[in-house]
């Protein structure tokens, strides 16, 4: 885990001392070299085939088992009382605040703020409590007025790569099928740079040229991601790899899920997926906490007027609440937030975590032991031999 030292000399030493204690002491032994060395493959020996049942190792086992299963039932809970249900209501509100939503409750913005603003009326702010989005959009709504000839017809499907000359570039948000002399527009989306518009201004649909609109509003667009937990966690460690010195080796950060509950350390939990810290508590846009997998992206959600599409925005608002009370808790009902039951976790997990240094460092020294024993008997074969010694 980052942040913890350990002196492996030191922790061998003292293990194999131990180790070796366990044994019955041999103390008369030939004194010489060959003597020496005899009698401690002889402990050695002792020790190896030492009872495991009755050593510091086995209580360490049991006792390691006795905080991970509670440490599994509290990982459980975090995902099924409180993340898994955070998502559900993500997904209702993704299904809610869909594309075919906004058309059907059309509305455009004279400003990219504006827009912003709307976004976050409906969706939450990404910094609050309840809010839902991870990455968003002013989203240019490239306005095409019908008059005679214009606009150009044409069919552009949705994802399609858009630019203009004035450098702004992106993608087609809905698929754009202008007809001759019906107003329309094309809404833009993961832009960079800016558009603009006027008779002279070219817009290119996947390279391919089309002129004159005539005006830019906005719509907000928000991508939402999963709530996720992350830990830390050392494969080495658990299982103990007795092979190897570093058990921190190829340690990283994973979602917690059904099928990893109980193991690991440090549980974290991140508002939709964004990365955040003691020192920077506050979450940035597009900035996601470092973890295999990614937090996952769940979907798209749009603006729209609230008015007219009053029933859609209380589905979303009662989803918020929802989302809200299970991330910090309901003081009306003395409801937990999902904070109390990852911090129980991180306790727990920590209690877990010496024990499971305790079992590598006790498989470790049985390794040791053995490798000692080889060097003692290469090391008597090598006294042993004349022509070493004429």
């Amino acid at each position: 885990m980052s942040g913890t030292t350990i002196n492996f000399h030191q922790l061998h030493t003292k293990y194999l001392k131990n180790f070796i204690e366990m044994g019955f002491a041999v103390t008369s032994y030939k004194d010489d070299a060959v003597g020496i060395l005899s009698a401690r493959i002889v402990s050695l020996d002792q020790t190896l085939n030492f009872p495991e049942s009755i050593t510091q190792l086995q209580v360490d086992q049991d006792r390691y088992e006795m905080f991970k299963k509670p440490a599994e039932k509290v990982d459980a809970n975090c995902l099924s009382r409180f993340i898994d249900p955070i998502n559900a209501a993500k997904q209702v509100v993704i299904n809610t605040g869909s594309g075919d939503n906004f058309w059907s409750n059309y509305e455009l913005h004279a400003s990219e703020s504006a827009a912003i603003s709307k976004l976050n009326s409906i969706y939450g702010n990404y910094t609050d409590p309840d809010g839902l989005y991870s990455s968003r959009d002013a989203a240019p709504a490239l306005e095409f007025t019908g008059l005679g000839t214009l606009p150009i017809a044409g069919n552009f499907s949705a994802g399609i790569a858009v630019s203009d000359a004035n450098g702004g570039a992106g993608v087609l948000a809905f698929d754009f099928n202008p007809v001759v002399g019906v107003s329309t527009v094309a809404i833009v989306k993961n832009v960079t740079g800016s558009f603009s518009s006027g008779v002279g201004n070219t817009v290119y649909f996947g390279g391919s040229a089309y002129n004159n609109n005539d005006g830019i509003k906005y719509i907000g667009v928000g991508r939402i991601y999963q709530d996720v937990a992350v830990m830390h966690i050392h494969p080495k460690l658990e299982p103990p790899d007795p092979g190897t010195d570093d058990i921190f080796g190829n340690s990283s950060n994973v979602l917690l899920t059904t099928s990893n509950k109980g193991v690991g350390f440090a549980n974290t939990f991140y508002r939709n997926g964004l990365n955040t810290s003691t020192s920077s508590p506050s979450p940035n846009l597009d900035t996601f906490v470092q973890s295999t997998p990614a937090p996952p992206l769940m979907g798209e959600v749009f603006t729209f007027d609230t008015t007219s599409g009053a029933s859609q925005n209380t589905i979303i608002t009662n989803n918020k609440t929802t989302v809200r009370n299970l991330r910090v808790g309901d003081p009306t009902s003395n409801s937990v937030g999902v904070g109390s039951f990852n911090q129980a976790s991180v306790e727990i997990k920590k209690q877990k975590k010496s024990h499971a240094v305790n079992i590598w460092s006790g498989k470790r020294m049985r390794v040791v032991a053995t490798q000692d024993k080889a060097g003692y008997q290469a090391a008597i074969d090598i006294l042993s031999d004349p022509s070493y010694q004429d």
